[in-house]
């Protein structure tokens, strides 16, 4: 139940997402995934593709590949293709970093010894560092939670990431034009103008 919530929730905010897109990305990233038991800590790389919206929020589509070793001769070794579709906040700002948080659901292919398939779920937090205006550097810990029912084990890999994405469309935050009301600013240029002419010195008769 709680699954299809997350899930259902995804699916709105990407349906919000693609009516105001304003940003296409694409990108990849290297890094570690550690595990509480089971398995020894393995490198990950991940690719990415989303978008983002004028607001903020993000919807990407993320696959991701790692292998780790069991912790003993007795734990299989694992190899997983995770493919998830995941939400996020980005914080736009004036400067070139920002931060952000999301959430993510989808899919794990798990080697021997595992479900074929797994469903999964997961949350991610990172910052997006801005190197130009098509490029961008981003740093990202992610935690996922995966129930397998072949082994009995919960596969939770907390992973670290750092990648690279680049940018296609207008990636800086929309900044709002104050309109101004100009029947305002005539009164106000009207009463101005009166204020100045009572101040004025009357010039004298004989001068005129």
């Amino acid at each position: 139940m709680m699954y299809k919530l997350k899930t259902t929730i995804l699916y709105l905010a990407l349906l919000s997402t693609v009516a105001t897109a304003q940003t296409l990305f694409v990108g990849g990233g290297a890094g570690y995934s550690a595990f509480t038991d089971d398995f020894s800590s393995a490198p990950t790389v991940k690719a990415r593709i989303g978008l983002i919206s004028y607001s903020g929020i993000s919807v990407d589509v993320t696959g991701e590949y790692l292998q780790a070793n069991g912790q003993t001769s007795t734990d299989a070794d694992l190899k997983m293709i995770p493919v998830s579709l995941g939400g996020t906040f980005i914080v736009k700002n004036d400067s070139n970093a920002w931060p952000y948080i999301g959430a993510e659901a989808g899919l794990a292919w798990m080697s021997d010894g595992f479900d074929t398939k797994n469903l999964f779920y997961g949350a991610k937090a990172g910052v997006l560092l801005k190197v130009g205006h098509d490029l961008a550097i981003f740093s990202e810990a992610a935690y996922k939670s995966i129930a397998d029912d072949t082994s009995g084990l919960t596969v939770t890999p907390l992973q670290g990431t750092i990648g690279m994405m680049f940018m296609f469309g207008d990636s800086q935050p929309r900044r709002t034009t104050k309109v101004v009301n100009k029947k305002v600013v005539n009164k106000k240029v009207i009463k101005k103008n009166r204020r100045r002419n009572k101040n004025k010195k009357r010039i004298p008769n004989r001068y005129r």
